[in-house]
């Protein structure tokens, strides 16, 4: 059945029910019960009533609640009609109330159920969204690589790592595999958007991305693809920047992607964050923003090794300071390698310098490529 079909059955009236769509049941829950006035009351608070019900204010509320159910309805309609990415939206489910019983005794008993209501209709909307992104991703062939389930001892040497973490949506701890990338990394690695588009490119559009054989085809290519990760508002003031960017994160010079090692890169002998800012800043030269230090893990002697990592990624760029959007693009990695890549969490190192000395700045890093 189309998403189309099942806005038809479920846009009728906020009085009526809201129809399922057959891919989607309804989330299995008890009944909700609703205090029954006329029963004997067997709590304190029932038989001193020392919070009765205002149901004027009640029913404001039951108000401002359904009339937000009825703009994720309409919402939803865009969304379908429009074939944009799909959004997390408030749904009211099927079978779920439409009008406020007026059976409670206290503001207990209502608080206890609106509880329960918002809960099951927020577990219906996000099974629903998920079903639907999962349909869109098929459709615009956007889709996310799976993730990496283990680490060998060559690969914790090289900055991967396994974390328990919380997941943003089951909120249960899960395990995943983390990659230290260096700390000038730490604004880049942090746009959700900009790193699905990355990992989308290289998964879902290889083809084309190695097809790319300078910086202008590649902004093409992203000009042509952003919509799919990027809100329309978010892109616009800074899509020719991005662009760049994400073709850095990609590069071996910025050392965040885990690819294709170049060997012969600088390394460190000693961690600056053992040494005073006058130390640091007579010694800069033998410090690159690239360097990883595996100072964000603890104890960090279990990941990476003294000296940091060779810097890796899967492209370089050729003298784009010079040559710009004519700057040439070498791919080290095949179409079908970089399908083969795993999905990391990129964990950037803490910034290793004293605050008081500021020469390693990270911004707009891609106007320094050679």
């Amino acid at each position: 059945m189309s998403w189309a079909s099942i806005v038809k059955n479920t846009s009728s009236s906020s009085s009526s029910s809201r129809g399922a769509p057959n891919s989607i049941k309804p989330v299995p829950s008890a009944p909700i019960p609703i205090p029954n006035p006329a029963a004997p009351a067997t709590s304190s608070a029932h038989l001193k009533c020392d919070n009765p019900v205002d149901y004027d204010w009640l029913k404001t509320s039951w108000k401002i609640d359904n009339d937000a159910y009825d703009s994720g309805q309409r919402e939803l309609e865009v969304e379908i009609q429009k074939g944009s990415r799909p959004d997390n939206i408030r749904l009211r489910r099927p079978g779920a109330a439409t009008s406020l019983p007026m059976t409670f005794v206290t503001s207990e008993d209502y608080y206890t159920w609106i509880c329960r209501e918002k809960s099951q209709n927020r577990a219906y909307s996000d099974e629903l969204f998920a079903e639907r992104m999962r349909e869109w991703r098929a459709k615009m062939n956007w889709h996310l690589p799976p993730h990496k389930k283990s680490v060998t001892d060559q690969e914790r040497r090289q900055g991967f790592y396994t974390a328990t973490v919380r997941d943003s949506v089951s909120d249960e701890l899960i395990s995943v595999v983390k990659y230290v990338t260096p700390y000038s990394s730490i604004r880049d690695v942090e746009n959700e958007e900009l790193v699905e588009m990355m990992w989308c490119l290289v998964y879902s559009r290889a083809d084309e991305l190695v097809a790319c054989k300078t910086v202008a085809e590649f902004t093409d290519l992203f000009s042509r693809t952003h919509h799919l990760s990027f809100p329309s508002w978010k892109i616009f003031n800074r899509k020719s920047l991005m662009s760049k960017t994400l073709l850095w994160m990609l590069s071996q010079k910025a050392n965040i992607f885990p690819g294709r090692s170049r060997p012969g890169t600088a390394v460190w002998e000693c961690d600056p964050s053992t040494l005073s800012w006058q130390q640091v800043k007579s010694a800069k030269s033998s410090y690159t923003k690239s360097m990883v230090f595996f100072n964000n893990i603890s104890p960090f002697y279990k990941v990476g090794q003294p000296g940091g990592r060779p810097e890796t990624g899967i492209c370089v760029v050729e003298h784009m300071s010079r040559d710009g959007e004519n700057a040439k693009i070498r791919w080290l990695l095949t179409a079908k390698q970089l399908r083969e890549i795993e999905r990391v969490e990129f964990s950037p190192d803490i910034d290793p310098f004293p605050s008081s000395y500021s020469g390693f700045s990270s911004d707009d890093e891609w106007l320094d490529w050679p």
